[in-house]
């Protein structure tokens, strides 16, 4: 199982953006774009 926190994302891109910590888990390879989608998706909620 793959387990990639998304926490580091406000490194990645700055603390002045909103986000909320997070996990995505998924038992299959993933790449970039379907972490993004899941990024996505997440700031819709």
């Amino acid at each position: 199982m793959e387990l990639i926190h998304l926490s580091h994302c406000v490194y990645q891109w700055g603390a002045d953006a909103v986000w909320s910590e997070g996990y995505f888990v998924s038992t299959v390879g993933v790449d970039e774009g379907v972490i993004q989608a899941y990024i996505e998706n997440q700031r819709k909620k």
